[in-house]
């Protein structure tokens, strides 16, 4: 539930806006990102569990290579399992190496639009600060909507009045025949 209240603070922030804005309009970057881990991870996973089955207590079982490769490829390394073999101390080279640069290069493109989305939104609120929207916006007439709509009511509950008036004084013309 915290979380969501930070997220209703998002409204406020522009950083939290343009974070959510950059995750709405690159979700195939973030996707693309997210299947280059997770089949990096499987091929390590498995790379991993094929040569230290026997020598590593610690890389024994598959679902235990799976979260050491999780580990290795996103560059968290906790440094509680550890490949013994050379082979393995290769793997996990390659694995680290990989990793860095499956996170790297879609998280450029997120970055990029992250920074516009940041910058565009900056200017918004300065423009709503300074009321300088630019030329073109200058020479719209300006129309108070709350004005605009209490006169519309205005005068439909004028018209409304006169047909009740109308239909009143035709009941008494009518009443005054019969």
């Amino acid at each position: 539930m915290r979380i969501f209240r930070i997220l209703k603070l998002a409204r406020h922030s522009t950083g939290l806006r343009s974070l959510g804005a950059t995750l709405k309009y690159s979700y195939r970057e973030v996707g693309l990102l997210l299947l280059y881990l997770s089949v990096g991870i499987s091929i390590f996973s498995v790379v991993a569990y094929t040569i230290e089955k026997e020598e590593n207590d610690g890389l024994a079982t598959i679902p235990a290579c799976w979260w050491w490769a999780t580990v290795s490829m996103t560059t968290v390394g906790y440094g509680d399992v550890v490949p013994g073999s050379i082979a393995g101390k290769l793997t996990a080279s390659a694995c680290i190496l990989a990793g860095i640069l499956v996170v790297v290069l879609p998280i450029t493109l997120i970055f990029n639009k992250f920074s516009h989305f940041y910058r565009r939104q900056k200017q918004l609120e300065n423009a709503m600060r300074s009321c300088d929207f630019g030329d073109g916006v200058k020479d719209i007439a300006s129309v108070n909507l709350r004005d605009y709509y209490a006169q519309r009511v205005k005068s439909l509950m004028a018209s409304i009045s006169n047909i009740s008036k109308n239909t009143s004084s035709e009941q008494s013309l009518n009443d005054s025949l019969n």
